[in-house]
């Protein structure tokens, strides 16, 4: 609870009007008697006592209406939904271009259609992201995978076929008598590495 204390006596102390303060103070008071006390030795204020009483505190709504979604529906229209597809020409699919012809790893183009469609019906705005610019099957690509960027959209499907991640290479592991020394990668000289004693 320490850093909690140490943000409000941050935020608070930047105000400069006392009532403002006091008025936070109150709020801690009923939220937990201890916070308040150490929030207020660091405003340099008395710790006040609780408006509210426990029975009272009991009975008031864990949510309040005018301020939550819990149980709302949240309108739809003009979310960004973005669809990654992919295809036998996207370059990620594989490593080999011996096995670009191969088309297991594409995406169903039928139903990315079909998701585009119902996406667009609902009100809501498709952009189909993929490997490369153009189009992929009937589908206008929006976005690539290098330009697309994930706060544009509200939610992503990816309706591209995905292959077993590579495996990572090994750890390095320090050289003997060199702590933290890799041994792969050129050597570091001590300069360089921010230590001047040789």
């Amino acid at each position: 609870m320490i850093h909690i204390i140490a943000a409000y006596t941050f935020e608070l102390s930047k105000c400069y009007e006392t009532v403002v303060r006091e008025r936070q103070l109150l709020c801690l008071a009923n939220i937990d008697a201890a916070l308040c006390a150490a929030v207020a030795a660091g405003l340099g204020l008395p710790a006040p006592a609780p408006s509210i009483g426990p029975d009272e505190l009991g009975r008031l709504e864990a949510t309040s209406p005018a301020l939550s979604r819990v149980g709302t529906p949240s309108p739809v229209a003009g979310r960004e939904v973005g669809i990654i597809v992919n295809d036998s020409n996207d370059s990620s699919d594989s490593s080999d271009s011996s096995d670009s012809s191969d088309s297991s790893d594409s995406s169903d183009l039928d139903a990315a259609g079909r998701l585009v469609t119902a996406v667009t019906a609902a009100g809501m705005m498709p952009f189909v992201i993929a490997g490369h610019g153009g189009s992929v099957g009937d589908l206008v690509v929006a976005r690539t995978f290098a330009t697309a960027r994930s706060f544009e959209y509200d939610a992503v499907v990816v309706t591209a076929a995905t292959s077993d991640a590579p495996t990572p290479p090994p750890a390095s592991t320090p050289a003997p008598g060199r702590p933290g020394r890799s041994t792969r990668g050129p050597p570091c000289s001590w300069l360089s590495c921010g230590d001047t004693a040789r």
